[in-house]
């Protein structure tokens, strides 16, 4: 990985350390390893295992979105957050002030414990983290720059909602930018995806994995359990094959709803189709395991909204494939999101 002695070095200024145009990649792949390893928390080292199988692309891949959407000396918000190692790298490779957004107090808590580690240990960016649901948490309004989301909206329980908030949240003239990987443009992601649906939606044996390596899924059951006491509650009278007819009807619905159909189901009753792409959700918190996602369904929500110069792109990273992250047309791009399922969306406030 190379000399990491300028990382640190005592005598070396402290902003000096975390200035954007000095910090090399190996520096800054040095802080990455080290906020996740060092993490007295299991689960932001569970977390963190993608990220640290290719840190340099990692950090490589941040770096372009700070130039791509000019991420440098801005107010930025980074909705859901998580252990907030992105928004620690966000600040110091562009010289941003962060304030994380993440729906869940653990990994809030963790984060704020981790942040205030790093200080320590020399790395003084400016992060805050606090906890809420992006859909509802009151922030002001113009108060951002840019808006700023990673493999995150696949789990948004509203995503036009979100939208629309971090509309207000923007100054005029700010930035969206999202980016993602569950492409379902991209044939071997959603076969992927698929499988590991079936496996949230049934299977005990796949709930108490995910309940062994991570903290946060301690009371993790199958979705389709979940559903089928919402729907035996909501109508004791319904035969054992009614009740799983229901439940296999209300893939990704909430318990309201699953509960209100199935207080009026008959046999004469036609069910609805579970939607193909986000049918993997807890009907208990309205939040998705993993959706799908369509980039260009994603713009189109943007431009809605009033967002203008939308744009979908790539994230290729070697040289020559590197050239074609400007390709916009859209029957070329969903050719090339076959062969690389990153997304990136980006919009701006008028």
């Amino acid at each position: 990985m190379g000399d990491m002695s300028r990382a640190t070095d005592a005598s070396r200024p402290l902003d000096e350390q975390v200035n954007a145009d000095r910090m090399t990649v190996n520096e800054a792949v040095y802080w990455l390893q080290k906020y996740i390893l060092g993490a007295a928390d299991p689960d932001v080292r569970s977390y963190g295992q993608d990220v640290l199988g290719h840190p340099d692309r990692y950090v490589w891949f941040l770096k372009h979105l700070i130039t791509l959407g000019e991420v440098r000396h801005s107010e930025v918000l980074d909705v859901g957050c998580g252990y907030a190692w992105e928004g620690m790298l966000l600040s110091v490779l562009g010289s941003n002030r962060v304030l994380g957004v993440d729906i869940r107090q653990t990994s809030v808590d963790a984060a704020q414990g981790r942040i205030r580690e790093m200080a320590e240990f020399g790395l003084r960016s400016q992060v805050d983290v606090i906890a809420g649901d992006i859909c509802s948490l009151d922030l002001g309004s113009e108060a951002f720059d840019v808006v700023f989301s990673s493999e995150a909206i696949e789990h948004v329980h509203d995503l036009e909602t979100m939208v629309a908030r971090c509309w207000r949240l923007l100054k005029r003239g700010g930035r969206m930018i999202v980016t993602d990987s569950n492409n379902a443009l991209n044939p071997r992601v959603r076969r992927k995806i698929m499988a590991m649906w079936e496996d949230r939606e049934r299977s005990s044996d796949y709930c108490a994995r995910l309940a062994e390596e991570r903290a946060d899924a301690a009371s993790c059951e199958p979705y389709a359990v979940m559903r089928q006491r919402i729907v035996s509650a909501s109508n004791p009278k319904l035969t054992d094959a009614a009740v799983e007819r229901v439940v296999a009807a209300t893939a990704g619905m909430v318990k309201p709803d699953i509960a209100a159909l199935a207080a009026t189901y008959t046999d004469s009753v036609t069910l609805p189709e579970p939607p193909s792409l986000s049918r993997c959700r807890c009907p208990v918190t309205g939040e998705y395991a993993e959706r799908l996602l369509d980039p260009y369904a994603v713009r189109k929500i943007f431009a809605n909204q009033g967002f203008r110069r939308v744009t979908v792109r790539h994230a290729f990273r070697r040289i020559p494939l590197r050239v074609l992250n400007a390709v916009t047309v859209p029957a070329l791009s969903k050719v090339l999101f076959r062969l690389k399922p990153q997304f990136i969306v980006m919009g701006v406030k008028p």
